[in-house]
């Protein structure tokens, strides 16, 4: 990987491109516990740091590939935005509630779920009870109704 990352800072110096090294990191993906050499840009060049997780468009990767780190991050920004539409359930019809929730809450849900559709039972109970919080506070439920048909 470091011949590689050699070969890229040869192309990018024949090439005027410059890459930051120190906005650069490393996460090696793997569910055993390996130990990977060090990566550095160049053989002079700084060392790139090392890291367990790593946010890129939104999404949260982990190294031991799980994604409750992203379904958490899900979670906490979602129910924000629940909490604003139960406080406007007495206000406004419930047409407009699902059309809040359509487009305000639900794309956070759903946003890269291709990636990490394969989220543990535990993370994916967690996105299922919001969605359920959702449709009570849209079908105005009480909390103590069933979950069941």
């Amino acid at each position: 990987m470091n011949d590689d990352l050699e070969k890229i800072i040869v192309w990018s110096n024949k090439w005027a491109i410059d890459f930051n090294p120190f906005k650069t990191v490393n996460v090696d993906f793997s569910r055993k516990k390996l130990q990977f050499p060090e990566l550095q840009f160049g053989i002079q060049g700084p060392k790139i740091s090392q890291s367990l997780s790593h946010t890129h468009l939104g999404i949260h990767f982990q190294s031991d590939g799980h994604w409750n780190k992203h379904i958490h991050t899900i979670h906490d920004k979602a129910a924000k935005r629940l909490n604003l539409l139960r406080m406007l359930k007495y206000k406004i019809n419930r047409k407009s509630l699902v059309i809040i929730y359509n487009a305000w809450i639900r794309p956070i849900l759903e946003y890269g779920d291709i990636v990490w559709d394969n989220c543990s039972i535990k993370d994916s109970k967690i996105l299922e009870d919001l969605q359920v919080e959702a449709a009570r506070i849209i079908t105005g439920l009480r909390h103590n109704s069933s979950r069941s048909n």
